[in-house]
């Protein structure tokens, strides 16, 4: 190859080099709602809509990445992470609460081999040698929620081994044990997208969530209601939950180093658009929640095994009689 070709090969990349930059600036420069992030806080380009990353990630451990399995994992193994769908919190070693809409597609409920769980990975895309990724037995979505107004949006998974919790990389969350109040302060924890049709974060991040009053979200929200919170931040409206979130936990009462699983990651209008996002409220659904555990299950059958007993015995001494 000669070297006036060489030359000649050379300035093509550096005029394509030139075009390609020249059209990110225009791109950003056309792109109102960047251009506001950008001018406020640089670094906020690459966090979820305001969002944060704390020195100490305690909260993380309460939440694992719900994504979509991939048969093909052996050759697509440098995109870890790539398919990840929505946030979970951790009940149980064996048990995960997430969104309904996180496990119904187009009216279906997902086959529990198509998802799988990853716990211990606070960076999505990193696959440490604590890092879990597991296999789901089954899938329960509410039986009530449908993608119109997203009533009853809540679903747990059950895994068919079990998370090693060990207090630092992965931990269950407390149930609320009392009704969420107006004006609460909580945390959502997640990878969701770092501004309106942008990428998900690597990194897990922490947003401020302030949970209003039940009549100003009714007011200004036109599908809320039912066992719904809404929350936000009415002084700095650019701090939001977005894609990529849902499923995930509104943590609150964060500052009595318990933190409670008050909400979960519902639906919102647009990422920092200026209204509140909705979440679905755990505390109207603490006995769906132990319905579908098993627990209630197994005692609702014992004592229909007594009853039968009772009336067997009756019987026969009525019969002796």
């Amino acid at each position: 190859m000669s070297l006036v070709f060489k030359c000649f090969i050379f300035l093509i990349i550096l005029l394509n080099c030139h075009i390609c930059q020249t059209s990110n600036i225009s791109r950003i420069k056309n792109d109102n709602g960047l251009q506001e992030v950008l001018k406020k806080d640089y670094h906020s380009f690459y966090r979820i809509t305001g969002g944060y990353r704390p020195s100490n990630s305690t909260l993380a451990m309460y939440v694992v990445s719900i994504r979509k399995r991939n048969r093909f994992s052996s050759i697509y193994q440098h995109y870890f992470g790539a398919t990840h769908l929505c946030g979970g919190s951790i009940l149980s070693p064996t048990l995960i609460l997430t969104a309904a809409h996180c496990l119904v597609f187009e009216g279906r409920k997902a086959r529990a081999s198509s998802l799988e769980v990853v716990a211990k990975t606070p960076k999505r895309l990193e696959k440490t040698s604590v890092t879990q990724v597991l296999e789901i037995s089954k899938i329960i979505p509410h039986r009530r929620y449908s993608s119109k107004r997203f009533p009853c949006d809540i679903g747990l998974i059950k895994l068919k081994d079990e998370i090693k919790l060990d207090g630092k990389w992965a931990e269950s969350i407390k149930l609320p044990d009392n009704k969420p109040t107006a004006y609460m302060n909580c945390t959502v924890v997640g990878w969701g997208k770092m501004y309106e049709k942008g990428p998900l974060s690597n990194e897990i991040l922490y947003v401020s969530a302030t949970i209003f009053r039940h009549s100003y979200c009714k007011r200004v929200l036109p599908t809320f209601g039912g066992k719904k919170i809404c929350a936000g931040d009415l002084l700095y409206p650019e701090r939001d939950s977005c894609q990529g979130d849902s499923g995930g936990p509104l943590i609150c009462d964060v500052s009595s180093s318990i933190g409670f699983v008050t909400g979960i990651v519902s639906y919102g209008y647009g990422c920092a658009a200026g209204y509140p996002s909705v979440y679905t409220n755990v505390f109207s659904y603490l006995d769906w929640i132990k319905e579908n555990t098993g627990t209630s299950r197994k005692l609702s059958l014992n004592f229909k095994l007594i009853s039968c007993a009772i009336l067997f015995n009756a019987l026969l001494f009525y019969e002796f009689l």
